[in-house]
């Protein structure tokens, strides 16, 4: 085999290992996507409805907080109005109380939006980075190692090549001084003959 068939045969192995390496890469970016693709289609519409449900909720506590901040403002006014003890205050007492627990409870849902926020952002990257991104990498650099390591044997090293060459070279010049001492059917030697001319085989390269 020629140095060059070598070359050719040498680059068609990397071109395939780096085709393998491509493949490989492509095959654990479509796992990451088919992960998150889960992600995106079961969790996420879970937590939208909790957050919908949530919001419902704020707009019920709210309504009702405005309308008993309307009943407490009308007794306020019959109140000042009247100026009667046989208004019974103790309704005013419980409009206020229920007013506070509404409150409560709109910090309560609140604070369930934001546990809902926190889940999301934890399977979106915790999950997904930490553990599925960290493996990838792993497979990924232990495979660059194989392609590494399998350019290493196949491709000679420079000063191998070059002491091979020089082998080489040096065998060809032997053989070509021995042919010019042969004679020919003419009885002259290939040294004498006009057709061939001597250059020096050092001075070629491919």
């Amino acid at each position: 085999m020629t140095q060059v068939d070598q070359n050719i045969s040498d680059t068609a192995m990397l071109k395939d290992n780096y085709d393998k390496l491509g493949k490989l890469l492509r095959a654990h970016q479509g796992t990451v996507l088919e992960k998150l693709k889960v992600v995106e289609k079961t969790y996420i519409p879970h937590f939208q409805k909790k957050i919908h449900i949530h919001d419902e909720a704020i707009g019920l506590n709210k309504a009702c907080i405005k309308n008993l901040e309307m009943e407490a403002g009308d007794n306020k006014k019959k109140l000042n109005v009247l100026e009667k003890k046989e208004i019974d205050l103790s309704s005013v007492d419980l409009v206020n109380l229920r007013i506070e627990e509404l409150t409560s409870a709109v910090k309560i849902t609140r604070a369930d939006i934001s546990t809902v926020a926190k889940e999301i952002r934890e399977i979106l990257y915790t999950k997904v980075d930490d553990e599925t991104l960290t493996e990838l990498e792993d497979n990924i650099i232990a495979k660059m190692n194989e392609l590494a390591e399998s350019i290493k044997k196949n491709f000679s090293k420079k000063t191998e090549t070059k002491i091979g060459f020089k082998n080489v070279s040096s065998q060809i010049k032997d053989l070509y001084a021995i042919l010019l001492t042969i004679p020919n059917e003419k009885g002259k030697t290939e040294e004498d003959d006009a057709m061939l001319s001597k250059k020096p085989l050092g001075g070629f390269s491919c």
